[in-house]
């Protein structure tokens, strides 16, 4: 089920979202990445440009960077050079698009929690 989404809030594709999976999600935009990003913006790789991550055990997101791709990923407005915890609202940029982290899981409520 769903635990997140990933909103585009500027550049092609602002107003619309993705959604994020538990476990590693891959963005880029292709089409087969877990998260395709793909809205027009070119600057963004085609695959693997990050990964978002959610620990079910942990409940924790985590934004990892693909440092072998030459296009940099920003959080906050600082580029990523090591795996970063992700918190409610964090800005993620790639390429010319913004997209803001909206969780929907954490420690108030995982879909484990339903019974």
């Amino acid at each position: 089920p769903v635990v997140a989404w990933l909103v585009v809030l500027d550049g092609p594709g602002k107003g619309q979202f993705r959604t994020v999976y538990a476990g590693s999600n891959p963005i880029g935009r292709a089409p087969g990445q877990r998260i395709a990003i793909d809205f027009g913006d070119d600057s963004i790789s085609a695959e693997k440009q990050a990964f978002l991550v959610y620990d079910e055990r942990k409940r924790q997101y985590q934004l990892v960077p693909n440092l072998e791709r030459p296009n940099l990923v920003y959080l906050n407005d600082t580029a990523l050079t090591a795996n970063s915890d992700l918190k409610p609202r964090d800005r993620i940029m790639m390429g010319r698009t913004t997209l803001l982290f909206v969780p929907l899981c954490g420690t108030d409520f995982d879909w484990a929690d339903v019974k």
